[in-house]
């Protein structure tokens, strides 16, 4: 996704929203936040890289 946005390749958008849709209703989620768990820092990161090159 991140090549797709760089590239400005008009998927690139569109796919990154159908894989947060997908990791939004993995159910698995739910039980991370239940738990806990923290999102790792690379994680965190990629995320962040994403939503940057999207907005440019």
């Amino acid at each position: 996704v991140r090549e797709m946005l760089r590239a400005q390749d008009s998927n690139g958008p569109r796919m990154l929203m159908l894989m947060t849709e997908q990791f939004l209703s993995d159910p698995r989620l739910l039980l991370w936040r239940n738990q806990n768990t923290p999102m790792t820092e690379k994680c965190r990161q990629l995320w962040e890289q994403l939503g940057t090159c999207h907005t440019h």
